[in-house]
């Protein structure tokens, strides 16, 4: 590793968070309210070094923030996606979540290969948890908390499944 990628590695993982939020609260305040606190001309010849250490600390924070919200923001966009998905399911994919209704939620024994098993699983709307192969290759498969709990508050979108077909 050269001497500019360690460094970098550096600043970017190792500085802690509250110095580098002190350091972007105080360029800013010196950049911007230097008029206001009477001390302009005492900062002035150090205008480029604040401009550097608030574009920097400025850049580093906002970068922490982005990382730590982003498994949010992904948690969000998939209930998004998985509600818009449960709003236009074909009668097959009805069809099971009705019973994960109808049944409070219980796992269902199933072949992941059946293709609105398979539908509602990439749609972040089913959930298979880590298992070998049991029952003649058959997974256990659960419904998300968030998904059933909004199927019970819009029934309309399974209201013509027969749970029949989810034996």
């Amino acid at each position: 590793m050269s001497l500019v990628e360690s460094t970098l590695s550096w600043l970017a993982k190792d500085l802690p968070w509250k110095s580098m939020v002190a350091v972007f609260a105080l360029s800013n305040v010196l950049l911007f309210g230097a008029g206001r606190l009477g001390i302009e001309k005492d900062v002035q010849p150090y205008r480029l070094w604040l401009v550097i250490a608030f574009v920097f600390s400025g850049t580093w924070v906002v970068a922490r923030i982005c990382e730590l919200s982003r498994p949010y923001v992904r948690q969000v966009w998939w209930r998004y996606r998985g509600k818009k998905h449960l709003e236009h399911l074909t009668p097959e994919e009805r069809r099971y979540c009705k019973w994960f209704l109808d049944n409070g939620g219980k796992s269902l024994l199933h072949n992941p290969g059946n293709g609105a098993i398979a539908s509602l699983l990439q749609n972040g709307i089913l959930w298979k948890p880590e298992q070998g192969w049991q029952n003649n290759q058959l997974f256990e498969f659960n419904i998300q908390p968030w998904a059933l709990k909004y199927l019970r508050k819009h029934p309309k979108y399974v209201a013509n499944g027969d749970d029949s077909a989810a034996q």
